[in-house]
């Protein structure tokens, strides 16, 4: 004898019922979807604010911060901090921790407002990635902060400078332009 399912017994109305409050769901999701993959989302909210779902172990797939997670990233509001890698963070850890002004990690960098989808993918429209850093389209693709700088190890191990000079621009014709940069000095 086979078991009839549950949903064969139930009211017709409770069957519509769950099918509505399903859609409604579904809707929800396709929202929030559509929120966690906006720029603005990624550049201020992505592994920077804590999954607030109880029991939600899926680092990959959730936008969110899970604790001991390594795709922590800082919000670039909060800290004021450059689209550039730390060089101390990549091998082993800045003792500067969130106040360092250089960026700890891929995420934090690629996802830092100068850097978000700056440069084109090189899948373009066929990107199967679930979080890509870049742009996918022309529309896609936001202007870069333009900067250059250069990092100098000072007398110290651990003493450094950090100077952020204006970009200069070679126009066509070799016309030069000078865009407005910042400087900022660092020696702990």
């Amino acid at each position: 004898m086979s078991n009839s399912s549950s949903r064969y017994n139930e009211p017709r109305s409770s069957v519509l019922q769950k099918t509505s409050l399903d859609l409604i769901n579904e809707f929800h999701d396709l929202l929030d979807e559509a929120l966690y993959e906006s720029d603005q989302f990624r550049m201020y909210g992505f592994k920077i604010k804590p999954c607030l779902r109880s029991g939600c172990n899926s680092w990959i797939s959730c936008p969110f911060l899970h604790r001991g997670e390594r795709a922590r990233r800082r919000d670039p509001r909060q800290f004021n901090y450059v689209g550039i890698p730390c060089p101390d963070h990549r091998y082993g850890i800045c003792w500067r921790g969130d106040f360092c002004l250089f960026t700890h990690g891929v995420f934090e960098y690629w996802l830092h407002p100068a850097k978000y989808r700056t440069r084109r993918c090189n899948a373009g429209p066929l990107c199967t990635r679930r979080v890509c850093f870049f742009a996918h389209s022309q529309q896609e693709l936001r202007p870069e902060t333009l900067y250059s700088w250069y990092y100098v190890r000072g007398p110290g191990q651990w003493q450094w400078q950090l100077q952020l000079q204006p970009y200069i621009r070679v126009a066509a014709g070799g016309a030069f332009s000078s865009v407005a940069g910042i400087f900022a000095h660092y020696v702990p």
